[in-house]
């Protein structure tokens, strides 16, 4: 029994640790990305990590000179489906996983903001398969 205690006290050290260096992280990440992007950090929905996550896929000025290119590396960019006499086109699933997630993340935040202007009724019985409040929250 003394040992599972004495297992339980080291865990929670480690875990307090660990929110401390997480927490020395984020403010190191605030301070490069207010260096380097604050006008990208004062969109909605972009915080610190949505934020390098933008960055590091941009890497330098002119590799994603067009919206077409950004859709590309994201995975976003419609690719013909077509079969027969019937046109369609669906997603790319290739691309950078992690930049297409910030970008719904941007997106969800971006509707949630939208919905509570134009619809304030629809906006109070959201449901979705990630509630608004922990999309802002994971920023």
């Amino acid at each position: 029994m003394a040992t599972a205690r004495t297992e339980a006290i080291r865990q929670a050290r480690r875990i307090g640790d660990l929110d401390h260096q997480l927490e020395d992280n984020r403010q190191r990440l605030d301070a490069l990305l207010g260096e380097h992007a604050p006008e990208l950090l004062a969109l909605p929905g972009v915080g610190a990590v949505v934020a390098a996550v933008i960055l590091t896929v941009w890497s330098h000025p002119g590799r994603i000179k067009t919206e077409a290119a950004l859709a590309k590396i994201a995975g976003t960019r419609p690719i013909p489906a077509s079969s027969g006499n019937m046109e369609r086109h669906q997603l790319s699933r290739g691309g950078d996983r992690r930049l297409n997630r910030a970008i719904h993340i941007i997106l969800v935040v971006l509707a949630h903001a939208f919905l509570a202007v134009t619809d304030p009724k629809a906006h109070a019985g959201w449901a979705g398969s990630q509630s608004p409040k922990s999309a802002v929250s994971w920023r």
